[in-house]
């Protein structure tokens, strides 16, 4: 019966000098603990072909745009939608009230001065409050989502 040695007291030349004198057929297993404790005891030589792979501590990214940042750019938004309203307003309530209208060139006109002209006035103050009036809606135009259902997720949040 024999005692089996222990190896990992033993330094570099002496397991080699193991190694190479073991009788690999009679003691496998005490070939393969030298083998494994020569090559805990051999440096790491670092190339292309082996590279160290060391734990790296994850750190949590913060991403660029945060939720609270998404907030404030609709809430932005919202501002220029209901301080740009008061143009498409104040040309209909003229146009209702007063029957009269602004433009650039053609200065003030009535329906009865221009009809053309004054039309196609009212329909692009009209577009231009329905543009921003929708400028509240998360998906406009999104119908489905409109349909199944109308009041879950429809305005921005």
């Amino acid at each position: 019966m024999s005692i089996e040695p222990d190896y990992k007291n033993y330094s570099t030349a002496e397991l080699e000098e193991a190694m190479g004198s073991i009788d690999r057929a009679s003691y496998p297993e005490r070939f393969k603990t030298i083998e494994s404790e020569l090559l805990k005891s051999q440096p790491v030589v670092v190339n292309e072909e082996n590279p160290i792979q060391e734990k790296s501590i994850e750190k949590p990214t913060v991403p660029i745009v945060t939720k609270t940042d998404g907030k404030i750019v609709h809430f932005i938004i919202r501002l220029w939608c209901v301080g740009l309203f008061y143009i498409p307003y104040n040309d209909l309530y003229e146009a209702y009230f007063e029957g009269t209208t602004y433009t650039r060139h053609h200065g003030l006109i009535t329906y009865s001065s221009e009809p053309i002209l004054f039309t196609i006035e009212i329909g692009k103050s009209i577009f231009f409050a329905a543009i921003l009036i929708l400028g509240f809606i998360k998906n406009p135009f999104d119908y489905k989502a409109l349909i199944s259902k109308p009041y879950k997720r429809l305005w921005r949040q």
